[in-house]
């Protein structure tokens, strides 16, 4: 029977084969409950060969999401303009194909209303400021107008 670190670092080397071989593509999930299934072993187990790789710069763990593979040296999975958007507006990265696929699509249909809310918004500031100024000069001649009749009222 192995020990636990035997097996821990069993996973850790066919992870880093299936890496390397592409078998496990960037940005795709891994798994700590498939791969204890897989392996017969404990989750803590593989939470430690993924910890292995992930200081290896294999993996990168998100907070809530789980593990995602990474092509070695590179910091994230790659992302588009688009994705890079969504993922600042959502404050978190967006670690898989499937979630890069949405957030462009969700950057595709907000963009442009968001540009015309700006636009409508832009156009209300110039009618805001038109109504301002028209208010402004019939207080002006109200005024006016008051003064005139206190004027003559006194003549």
């Amino acid at each position: 029977m192995t020990s636990p670190q035997e097996r821990h670092a069993q996973i850790a080397a066919d992870l880093r084969e299936q890496l390397s071989a592409g078998t496990i593509a960037v940005g795709d999930p891994v798994s700590i409950t498939a791969l204890a299934q897989r392996w017969g072993v404990a989750r803590r187990t593989v939470a430690n060969a993924l910890r292995t790789l992930e200081a290896d710069g294999l993996l990168r763990r998100y907070p809530g999401l789980g593990y995602y593979a990474l092509a070695a040296g590179h910091p994230s999975p790659p992302r588009t303009r688009q994705s890079e958007a969504a993922a600042t507006v959502l404050e978190r990265p967006a670690p898989t194909r499937h979630q890069q696929v949405v957030a462009q699509a969700v950057t595709e249909i907000l963009e442009p209303l968001l540009k015309d809310m700006s636009r409508r918004l832009d156009e209300m500031s110039g009618k805001t400021d038109n109504l301002l100024a028209g208010l402004a000069a019939t207080v002006a001649r109200v005024e006016h107008v008051i003064r005139q009749s206190e004027t003559g009222v006194r003549n």
